[in-house]
């Protein structure tokens, strides 16, 4: 009988601890799951901000190839005021439109960076050649014979930059990196249209070593 209440009484304890290694198991999982759920949440509101972080030449120096359009926030307020994924659909969907106008699609623009201050810009065959300066996070991109002087925002992520300007100066940017171009389209002007209202809104190329 005593040998038996003891059995008993081990399955008990057995049962107890399974549940509280069980328990514990599910309480871990749970604390891994919400911090990579916040660690997610962090990085895709970093992922939507403009670049703060200085960028040195010799980050910047190599080749790097379009990917899409960029569409980028200067405060962590304007893109909660901004708030709805379809508005940044709509506005990189209206970039990637009026982009593909001079050719500029994924993988058909590419910039090479050098160490003396000079860039070179290639599409399709034809290169356009001008000098850059870096401030911090302003990239100052000056066309050749100094037509066009555009300050852009860059951001660096790994082997991906993001080069962003206000919307009115998307125009200068494509200009210092394929030349001549028109803003007369119907993407133009929705782009430039939806992006007034949100003053701390940026546009620009996102593209990747």
């Amino acid at each position: 009988m005593l040998k038996k209440s003891m059995l008993i009484a081990c399955f008990f304890v057995g049962i107890q601890t399974l549940h509280a290694q069980s328990l514990g198991s599910l309480v871990n999982t749970a604390k891994n799951a919400a911090t990579q759920a916040v660690s997610s949440a962090k990085d895709n509101v970093q992922a939507a901000l403009i670049g703060t972080q200085t960028v040195t030449v010799k980050q910047l120096v190599g080749t790097w190839t379009y990917q899409q359009p960029a569409l980028v926030f200067e405060s962590n307020n304007l893109l909660n005021q901004v708030g709805a994924a379809a508005f940044t659909e709509k506005a990189e969907k209206s970039a990637a439109g009026y982009l593909s106008k001079f050719g500029v699609k994924a993988g058909s623009l590419s910039i090479t960076f050098n160490d003396n201050g000079h860039y070179a810009a290639t599409l399709k065959g034809r290169t356009i050649s001008g000098t850059y300066k870096l401030n911090g996070a302003t990239l100052t991109l000056v066309a050749p014979q100094g037509v066009v002087t555009v300050p852009v925002n860059a951001k660096l992520q790994g082997n991906q930059l993001q080069l962003a300007v206000h919307a009115d100066k998307l125009l200068p940017l494509l200009q210092t990196l394929i030349g001549s171009a028109s803003q007369v389209t119907e993407q133009a002007a929705t782009i430039t249209s939806v992006l007034k209202q949100y003053k701390g809104a940026f546009l620009g190329l996102k593209l990747k070593k």
